[in-house]
């Protein structure tokens, strides 16, 4: 997730402590206060983390007894009960667990849940088998009532207390901490000996994956877990995850931000593939689509992720790390081996601050296995971790030296694997978003240098000019201000929800009703079907349904906040690595230290993409390079204009891409069209990566990627006669 905004050009914001800020605002006479570029929303976060301390305390006991302690025991119980028993086991425990939820509705007076969370428990346990299935959702549609006594005591006005993080528990608050007292003393499992040690079990079993990328993949996962938790308390208490509620609500929004979708522009220039039956909402909220990329067999074992047996892809990889630069850490990698040891490479570069945990990155690296490559699945260059292990620079953001950064990487892992007895005849770099724009960037080096044989390189919806693409991002910071300031929580707090709820659910491509070839050469499949798990065309039956169009229920302001939010999430990592490991480049009035990071971040989030540039970029790289290095040099470095000889040239050089992508205006556009010509292809929806959910983009990424095999695997048998 993410949200970044625009602060003072002419400074670092000074926002200070609560005390300062009001202080500041007293003493200005009759100056306003200064405009905030993002919601303050410390407050609602639970305000000054007065027991921060011993809140990330707990959360590294957790997060070590959840890798040494829990996850043994969830090997072992995954691989001796399918996954279909653990499900049942957990619809039982959830069954007997009804007294807590009914007693607590009761205590709200919310009579109707109450009743329905009883008739729930009396239809489970009897046409449900004890309660190991669900008949009360599957043929009645009577969702469980997720109700608590810490919701109950919200409702009675007792406020939150401070926040907490316990062992096992993981966060919470005082309210809700005690609240779940009251839970183990009317849920019946409790009296049973072992009865919550079970559920617990079986929980974290089913979970596991979900907890193990949350950890890995972000710097500051207690921050995270603070934010997201009070998200998530305010939708249950305000009853915003039941269905007819989050109707009412969704439609008094679309009556009020009653508002047409644009038609998506026509540019004959970029000759464009037309999805034929996709009706796009614009750019922002066809960009939200890229929570729907499916990764082809992901959950469809019948094994949970913890199991031995498993045998979905994403579980298929392997974490390994490799040393980049002497006197770092390892840089940490994912790779998917070939049964054959002369298979060829595929190297795949996320989007900005990505990890290769990504669920995107992995159902790209999944279509590069099927078409018989290895594949490894690197962190972003913006990412904390590849910024601890393999980045030469304390400022990442800078293209020419992050993509020699991600080569040297490359380069490393290479011989890592040669060094294995690994041989590949050839190899190919693929990247989406920031990895493509890398990607064409250590394509021009290889072409002046080459020292890692790249054979195709293959790019999707990378940005022309970096820096045009981070002002828009930084426009984006300041969608919400269209909200009352009383509603910017609340409004971030659903919109949120729904886009969890529709990345948790809505996992299928979108495919065409009816297929066509793409206008200009045709670089992939005229046939445009399916793939199936083992990648080639599906029949019926096999492999996940596809799916129709399904309008998202979205406003535009509800995407541009949350594609904000997600940029801002990041942003603040790379600003602690930063200010961490180089203080020199510190600007900020408050100190960051491990205990107490509250107000640095209330400072920080204030800091927008061109503050990041104009701030730490700008003097980090004059004083590498011992002089005034001006923005308007680091804004034509940072574009792809200054590779466009190599883009013109290179036959084996292709980009993927939307015509309403956001990150790109239209004479951004046609350069990429006109300088690439028939290598350069767009498609009329998709914004920025929604596209990626389209079966159409997916068969034409994977036609290039098995073109390159098929050239390979032809010269291979020629050489052997």
């Amino acid at each position: 997730m993410m949200s970044l905004l625009v602060l003072f050009s002419s400074g670092c914001s000074t926002a200070g402590n609560k005390a300062d800020v009001n202080a500041a605002a007293g003493n200005a006479g009759d100056m306003p206060p200064p405009e905030l570029n993002t919601p303050d929303l410390t407050d609602e976060y639970g305000g000054r983390d007065s027991l921060e301390p011993f809140n990330r305390s707990m959360l590294v006991f957790n997060k070590y007894a959840w890798r040494y302690f829990v996850q043994p025991i969830a090997i072992f119980w995954g691989s001796l009960i399918p996954k279909h028993g653990i499900e049942c086991f957990n619809r039982f425990t959830e069954n007997v667990a009804f007294p807590k939820r009914t007693f607590s509705s009761l205590f709200q007076a919310k009579f109707k849940y109450a009743g329905l969370d009883f008739s729930r428990f009396l239809i489970n346990i009897t046409l449900g088998i004890a309660g190991f299935y669900d008949p009360a959702l599957k043929w009645f549609d009577m969702e469980k009532q997720d109700e608590d006594f810490g919701q109950a005591f919200a409702v009675w006005g007792i406020g939150d207390g401070p926040s907490l993080h316990l062992p096992l528990m993981g966060q919470t608050n005082l309210r809700d901490g005690v609240g779940t007292i009251f839970d183990y003393a009317f849920d019946p499992k409790t009296y049973i000996y072992g009865g919550q040690g079970f559920t617990i079990l079986n929980e974290s079993t089913y979970k596991y994956r979900e907890m193990d990328v949350f950890m890995r993949a972000n710097k500051d996962p207690y921050e995270l877990a603070k934010r997201f938790y009070a998200f998530e308390r305010y939708i249950k208490i305000n009853d915003y995850d039941r269905k007819e509620r989050m109707n009412e609500y969704m439609q008094a929004l679309f009556e009020q931000d009653n508002k047409q979708f644009p038609s998506p522009e026509t540019d004959p220039v970029l000759q464009q593939i037309v999805i034929r039956g996709f009706k796009s909402q614009g750019g922002h909220i066809d960009t939200l689509r890229l929570g729907m990329v499916d990764i082809g067999d992901d959950h469809g074992s019948w094994w949970v992720d913890t199991s031995l047996w498993n045998t979905d892809f994403y579980n298929k990889g392997y974490i390994r790390s490799v040393e980049v630069i002497k006197g770092k850490s390892d840089m940490p990698y994912k790779i998917w081996y070939q049964k054959n040891e002369d298979a060829p490479l595929a190297i795949v570069l996320p989007g900005f601050g990505a990890h290769y945990t990504s669920v995107d990155g992995t159902a790209i690296s999944k279509i590069l296995f099927d078409k018989g490559y290895t594949v490894v699945f690197f962190a972003s260059a913006m990412n904390w971790e590849f910024m601890d292990s393999a980045s030469s620079a304390a400022v990442p953001g800078y293209p020419p030296i992050d993509a020699s950064d991600i080569r040297e990487a490359i380069a490393a892992v290479v011989k890592k694997l040669e060094g294995k007895g690994l041989r590949f005849p050839a190899k190919i770099i693929t990247g989406y978003s920031l990895g493509g724009m890398h990607a064409l960037y250590i394509g021009a080096m290889e072409k002046k240098e080459p020292r890692l044989k790249i054979d195709r390189i293959v790019a999707l919806n990378p940005p022309v000019s970096l820096l045009n693409a981070i002002t828009v991002i930084d426009e984006l910071g300041h969608a919400w201000k269209k909200w009352p300031q009383d509603k910017v929580f609340e409004r971030t707090a659903v919109a949120a929800a729904k886009y969890i709820s529709i990345a948790e659910n809505v996992t299928t491509p979108y495919v065409e009703p009816e297929e066509q070839p793409g206008n200009g050469e045709d670089l992939a499949m005229k046939n445009d079907k399916p793939n199936g798990a083992n990648g080639k065309t599906a029949k019926p039956g096999e492999g996940k349904e596809t799916s129709g169009f399904k309008p998202l229920p979205f406003t535009d302001t509800e995407a541009q906040v949350l594609i904000s939010y997600n940029f801002m999430i990041t942003l603040d990592e790379l600003i602690m690595e930063i200010v961490k490991k180089t203080p020199s480049l510190n600007c900020f009035t408050n100190t960051w230290t491990w205990g107490d990071r509250t107000y640095f971040y209330r400072e920080s989030n204030q800091f927008s993409f061109m503050d990041y540039y104009k701030k730490f970029m700008v003097k980090y790289l004059s004083e590498k390079e011992n002089r005034q290095v001006p923005m308007e040099e680091i804004e034509r470095n940072a574009s792809l204009v200054s590779i466009g000889a190599f883009l013109k040239d290179d036959p084996n050089v292709f980009v993927i891409h939307s015509s309403n992508d956001f990150l790109q205006d239209k004479s951004e556009r046609q350069w990429l069209k006109n300088t690439m010509g028939a290598r350069c292809i767009f498609y009329n929806v998709g914004g920025h990566l929604g596209d990626l959910s389209l079966v159409s983009l997916q068969n034409r990424f994977a036609a290039l990627a098995e073109e390159l095999k098929k050239k390979t695997d032809a010269a291979k048998d020629s050489s052997q006669k």
